[in-house]
């Protein structure tokens, strides 16, 4: 049977047998392209299903022709095995009979349509046939890493048979990394591209960026230090964390490591105009942590003692106080609290010292303060933020005084103004003082 002539256009047939009935061909889009001692390295039968195996796996039959010529040609296969349905071809001359009826007098200007059946589709290696470029790879491997971390997925999810053969049914050519290039070359590869990215971001940014930082504690109980780089349109950029466990308490080293950061920074020409530190954050949790702790009836024990200890150092009973939403100024009164029984509190801590390995107490005992509790009170930097904090609020909480009660007026709104900017101006600290007025 002679070959269709939507085929013989393709392929150089030769007079070359391979057996009695068959000769040797060639594709004509690989000689035309790679030229005749490289495009006649492949050579297959003058046979209909094997010159389309070929041209579906020919980067050089797809350049040379369109989506349609491709479709009509891989089709020819399905044609010679499976018939159009009856009721397709009844639905199409219902289809076009009712449209006659409907529209006399465009009877003429309708067209026969093609209806593509989904059986004629073929298998998908028809349309997905080439392999991947270098880029397309690096894009694929960088999809195939945010699939893992999206889904929470371990790396060895890629090395699973059934992974496998979902990316082949998808597309033969595509080959999986395995899980310790995922996770190894894939990945550092990808963290370089996102610090490059931020980096150019952060540079660009036309007012300079503020940096953040933020403390908690991970599951080894490690105390780590987290800077967040927030650009002037709120796009926050995690950029490290370092371990301060050793330097906690002592601000000193902390502030070393945030100079350390800076400086960093500085060298990669990224421009900062502020920073922001958790310091008050942090001490004011502390503080309702610790305030809270003598309110709850569970610590009867140590707040008896407390009072103790208050009445033989003070001859009066002073109660911290928890801060309550309804207060403007209830934060500074829990600080003012504190410090006001300070010395009762580390009298306290010290009496009832835990240990530093905590153990089930045994009967008749006497109870032990917790150690969270103990490492606040016996904090010498929690004091000291503390006392610095009462005195940064102090004139904020004479004015909400006024200001909260019910017959306040707006002159005493322009006056509150005017005692902010006269009690910073007289402030010991003038270069803290410029940056609040500022």
């Amino acid at each position: 049977m002679p070959l269709p002539p939507l085929i013989v256009q393709y392929i150089v047939k030769t007079s070359d047998k391979i057996n009695k009935t068959n000769f040797k061909t060639f594709c004509k889009p690989c000689i035309e392209v790679l030229r005749d001692e490289n495009g006649k390295k492949n050579w297959f039968p003058n046979k209909k299903d094997r010159i389309i195996q070929h041209f579906k796996k020919c980067p050089n039959f797809f350049t040379k022709t369109t989506a349609e010529e491709r479709e009509e040609i891989f089709n020819l296969l399905r044609n010679n095995t499976i018939p159009p349905p009856t009721n397709t071809i009844k639905r199409q001359v219902s289809d076009i009979s009712e449209s006659s009826i409907s529209h006399p007098l465009s009877s003429q200007s309708v067209s026969p349509r093609k209806i593509i059946v989904r059986s004629s589709y073929g298998p998908m290696d028809n349309y997905i046939v080439r392999s991947l470029s270098k880029e397309d790879l690096k894009k694929f491997n960088i999809l195939l890493l945010r699939l893992t971390v999206s889904c929470g997925w371990a790396l060895s999810w890629i090395n699973k048979p059934e992974a496998k053969e979902l990316f082949n049914f998808l597309n033969p050519l595509l080959k999986l990394p395995d899980r310790h290039l995922l996770g190894g070359k894939i990945l550092k590869k990808a963290v370089e591209n996102s610090d490059e990215s931020m980096e150019n971001a952060l540079k660009e940014d036309p007012v300079d960026i503020t940096l953040t930082f933020d403390g908690w504690t991970n599951v080894k109980n490690e105390q780590l230090l987290g800077t967040v780089l927030i650009t002037s349109e709120g796009r926050p950029f995690v950029w490290k964390a370092v371990d301060i466990s050793s330097e906690r308490e002592n601000h000193i080293n902390v502030m070393e490591k945030i100079q350390s950061m800076v400086k960093e920074l500085n060298n990669k020409k990224i421009n900062i105009c502020a920073i922001v530190t958790d310091k008050f954050k942090t001490t004011i949790d502390k503080g309702i942590r610790l305030a809270t702790y003598f309110q709850n009836s569970n610590n009867k024990f140590f707040i008896a003692n407390l009072k103790e200890i208050q009445y033989e150092t003070y001859e009066k009973f002073i109660a911290p106080i928890v801060p309550g939403e309804t207060r403007w100024n209830s934060i500074y009164m829990m600080c003012t609290s504190l410090l006001n029984t300070q010395k009762a509190l580390q009298i306290l801590a010290i009496k009832f010292e835990p240990p530093i390995v905590e153990s089930r107490r045994k009967g008749g005992d006497s109870p032990k303060i917790s150690r969270l509790i103990f490492e606040i009170i016996n904090s010498e930097t929690f004091w000291r933020n503390l006392l610095l904090i009462t005195k940064i609020l102090d004139p904020y909480n004479k004015i909400l005084n006024v200001l909260q009660r019910d017959k306040a007026h707006l002159f005493q709104v322009v006056h509150s103004f005017g005692y902010l900017i006269q009690f910073w101006s007289r402030y010991e600290d003038s270069e803290f003082a410029a940056k609040i007025i500022a």
